[in-house]
C-alpha cells in the first residue's frame, strides 16, 4: 500500500504541531518509510505560502521567518519520495472533471496524482477529497 500525503499532513510533519503530529507519527510508524510520498503540487502549495509570507513581511524578523519556512520546506521535500504531475495525473484530472467534481485546483491535482499512482491520501480535507470517485482518503491526525 502507498500513501500520498496531502499538504496539510506534510505541514504537520514539518512543524511537528501537536497533538496532530503524535497521531500522524504513530500511524506512519505502522508502515515502511518507502510507502510514503509527497507530490510536486504540495511543493507548489507550500512555496506559494512561503513566498507570500516573505513578500508581506514588513520587518526583518518576518523575512527571516519566511525564509526559514522555505528552507524547512525544501529540506523536507528533498528527503521525501516525490511524485510528479505527469500525463497520467493530467488524464485523471480530465476524468474527474468529466464526472462533474468541483474542488480547488491544487486538491484536484493531488487527487489525480494519487489515483494515477494508486495511493491512499492521508488528509484532514475530507470535504473536498471525498468528492473524488475511487479516491481513498484517511485522516491520520486524529
Amino acid at each position: 500500500m502507498s500513501f500520498l500525503l496531502d499538504t496539510q499532513h506534510i505541514t504537520v510533519l514539518q512543524t511537528k504541531s501537536q497533538p496532530a503530529f503524535s497521531a500522524l507519527d504513530r500511524r506512519m510508524n505502522q508502515h515502511p518509510a518507502s510507502a510514503f510520498y509527497y507530490c510536486v503540487v504540495s511543493l507548489h502549495e507550500q512555496s506559494i505560502g512561503a513566498h507570500a509570507y516573505i513578500n508581506q513581511a514588513t520587518k526583518a524578523a518576518g523575512v527571516i521567518r519566511g525564509y526559514q519556512m522555505l528552507q524547512r520546506m525544501l529540506k523536507s521535500f528533498c528527503g521525501a519520495q516525490l511524485l510528479a504531475f505527469d500525463q497520467g495525473a493530467a488524464d485523471q484530472v480530465d476524468l474527474i472533471r468529466s464526472q462533474g467534481v468541483s474542488i480547488r485546483a491544487m486538491d484536484l491535482r493531488i487527487a489525480a496524482i494519487a489515483l494515477a499512482n494508486n495511493c491512499t491520501v492521508p488528509t484532514k480535507n475530507f470535504k473536498d477529497f471525498k468528492k473524488v470517485p475511487r479516491l481513498t482518503v484517511e485522516d491520520w491526525t486524529i
